[in-house]
């Protein structure tokens, strides 16, 4: 288990003149200050987890477009920013949607419907949920598809505004008929089909599971810990004596809760290391349980994850305080709201311990999130217009979960993002201002991109902010 390390000490140097570029160096040193203010939390909670998240972050594009979301909504509301005004947002109700918050590729992810082997797709991390704006899920989600395609050389230009045109398209499709949206549907190309492929043939198959746990001889099931953390940092290692005491409380709010298995026996708890990207720094517990029967078939896992408050979104008047009771709630609301299907995870819960809230998942082959890794090695080889099928089929799931909700003043949500869009220009203007917008904020994604790896080079892994116990006085 990893140490927890005392408090900080404050940012250093601001990079002024970074790369002989005085405003890449200004740039540079907004970037600094912003991603230090988002993880200030994480680095008082645990700064060797906060170093790999920034070290994943560093990998590749798309997870440093996957640790920033809050940046990039930050910077959508600086003033002076070089990106068009939007068309849109004409009424107040426009702009109180409740967003799904982060809408990239890799937050689409299959569900089951209960008792059947029926795949849907539905927007799984709602983290970021909150009221605001509806285009900013459409830009985010741009966003993901861009960094994603751009990162294969057969995307270019034409590749990926086709891409841009169908997820606008798939947008108001799926506002139009929340009930029409089908990941199977042969335009939206390979990528979505193959999950739910794989999410059913492993999901029969209790792949996750059987990899997970060993079932011993006497039937007992128990999990699978590694001997130490990968280099990369991921692993299931067993409790220490704080986790294992949170854990306990968590779990007993949880069993409270309609979302717990009836009869749950808790088998075996782990702590899960190394997942995600925003969340890397996040206390993960992953619990085996069964409910009471004879044999192994009633063996299930589920994921309890500290859940922290959404990034502050722009153009928003913040709603009442009160609106949710907690941060737990807020998830759960969202999910209810934005799914096709109430119990589209019936794990799905928000339990509490204090102020610190948790998100309760399952954690199973039937539930899987698109991999930006796994898609990078499929498509090198050929097809880039699948990048537009999967555009679209990602347009229609978010459009679904906008078009079944309602605004913060109770209005039904499709019926107020039509209208606005029709006095915005209707179509055509929304897919031409999202691909200006897309190009602007793919730019800017790429220039932060670059930036930040110089940060981590000239700063060292935490960006230039003390770790207090390496002081001595």
């Amino acid at each position: 288990m990893r140490p927890s390390l005392p408090l900080l000490a404050l940012p250093t140097a601001l990079l002024a003149g970074c790369s002989g570029d005085p405003t890449l160096g200004h740039r540079a040193a907004w970037l600094q200050q912003a991603l230090v203010d988002e993880n200030l939390y994480w680095m008082n909670r645990d700064p060797a987890l906060l170093a790999d998240k920034y070290a994943r972050m560093a990998r590749d594009p798309y997870d440093f477009m996957r640790g920033t979301a809050g940046v990039f909504l930050l910077d959508l509301a600086r003033p002076g920013t070089e990106r068009t005004a939007t068309a849109f947002l004409g009424s107040r109700d426009a702009a109180e949607v409740l967003l799904v918050g982060d809408p990239h590729p890799e937050n689409i992810g299959t569900t089951r419907v209960q008792g059947t082997s029926r795949i849907t797709l539905e927007v799984v991390d709602l983290d970021g949920a909150a009221y605001g704006p509806w285009i900013l899920d459409l830009r985010r989600a741009a966003v993901g598809i861009g960094v994603l395609s751009t990162s294969l050389g057969a995307c270019g230009d034409v590749c990926q505004e086709q891409a841009v045109v169908a997820l606008a398209r798939g947008y108001l499709e799926g506002l139009e008929d929340p009930e029409g949206v089908d990941p199977q549907a042969e335009d939206t190309g390979p990528m979505p089909k193959r999950r739910v492929e794989e999410a059913t043939e492993e999901g029969l198959e209790r792949k996750r599971l059987e990899q997970s746990t060993v079932l011993h001889e006497d039937g007992s099931r128990s999990f699978l810990f590694d001997e130490a953390l990968s280099p990369e940092g991921a692993g299931v290692l067993p409790l220490d004596e704080a986790d294992a005491a949170q854990l306990e409380r968590l779990l007993e709010r949880y069993a409270e809760l309609p979302q717990a298995p009836a009869g749950m026996r808790v088998l075996d708890t782990g702590r899960r290391y190394g997942t995600g990207v925003a969340s890397l720094p996040a206390p993960r517990y992953v619990v085996l349980y069964d409910r009471g029967d004879e044999g192994p078939d009633d063996d299930g896992m589920f994921e309890l994850r500290e859940i922290r408050d959404p990034p502050e979104l722009p153009f928003l008047v913040n709603p009442t305080p009160g609106l949710w009771e907690d941060n737990g709630d807020r998830l759960v609301s969202a999910s209810e709201e934005v799914w096709s299907r109430t119990l589209a995870d019936p794990r799905y819960a928000g339990p509490c311990d204090g102020e610190l809230c948790f998100r309760a998942a399952t954690w199973s082959s039937w539930y899987q999130e698109i991999d930006h890794i796994k898609a990078w090695e499929e498509w090198s080889v050929g097809d880039s217009t699948a990048f537009a099928g999967m555009a679209l089929c990602m347009g229609r799931v978010v459009g679904r979960a906008h078009g079944q909700g309602r605004t913060l003043q109770g209005e039904p949500t499709g019926e107020v993002v039509l209208l606005d869009i029709e006095l915005g220009g209707g179509v055509e203007a929304l897919q031409d201002e999202l691909w200006s917008h897309y190009q602007a904020d793919l730019a800017q994604q790429e220039v932060d991109y670059a930036l930040f790896l110089e940060l981590l080079a000239s700063e060292g892994p935490l960006l230039g902010v003390q770790d207090l116990s390496e002081l001595t006085l």
